[in-house]
């Protein structure tokens, strides 16, 4: 309880939202020094849940493996492995998103001294990602059925390789005229450049 309760008040610290896991407990072992942790019923709602009623993050599960030597010192987060539910983006007609969750709480708060924590590997299990815009009529829906990804840290810049199995319900940017690549499967090997400083995909 009290290992829940750090995690929780860590990343709350640094969301402007409403996280909460409602237990924790051990998963099977992958390898000595590897320990894994499952963490159940992960949630992240905006301040507007009350009117839509939709949580941006909705997992079932989070896996985390670590390096059990490392705990004496700066933690290794092995992998990390989300599975089993949902990520929920939008943008109503009023101009309001609850995106904004991904911003830093508090960008110009001094970092706490010690190292910080990077995770090496990614894993994806069974989770709809979908992105509504209500205002523009767009609508992007797509199941990451499995996704194993490497990370490598290039200063700000996170390079991604992953190898990738997911069906796409449709890529929507005018529901008018219907979507493109409806009800198609994909399996490949993705590389994707990610900027933390200006947030850019690539």
């Amino acid at each position: 309880k009290e290992l829940l309760a750090k995690i929780t008040t860590e990343v709350s610290d640094n969301i402007d939202g409403n996280f909460n896991i409602q237990d924790m407990e051990p998963a099977l072992l992958n390898g000595f020094p590897n320990i894994s942790v499952r963490l159940i019923g992960v949630t992240l709602s905006d301040s507007m849940y009350s009117s839509h009623k939709k949580n941006l993050i909705d997992l079932k599960s989070v896996y985390v493996k670590i390096n059990l030597f490392s705990l004496l010192g700066d933690p290794e987060v092995m992998k990390v492995t989300i599975a089993d539910g949902s990520i929920y983006l939008f943008n109503d007609k009023s101009g309001y998103s609850n995106t904004y969750l991904f911003k830093k709480k508090n960008p110009n708060k001094k970092k706490k001294k010690g190292k910080e924590i990077d995770v090496n590997r990614l894993g994806i299990e069974n989770v709809l990602f979908t992105f509504d815009h209500f205002e523009r009529n767009k609508q992007f829906k797509v199941l990451m059925n499995n996704m194993d990804g490497k990370i490598n840290t290039k200063g700000d810049v996170l390079d991604i390789i992953a190898d990738t199995r997911a069906h796409f319900y449709q890529l929507g940017f005018n529901l008018d005229k219907g979507g493109f690549v409806k009800n198609k499967d994909l399996d490949a090997d993705l590389h994707i450049l990610f900027n933390k400083k200006n947030s850019e995909l690539k």
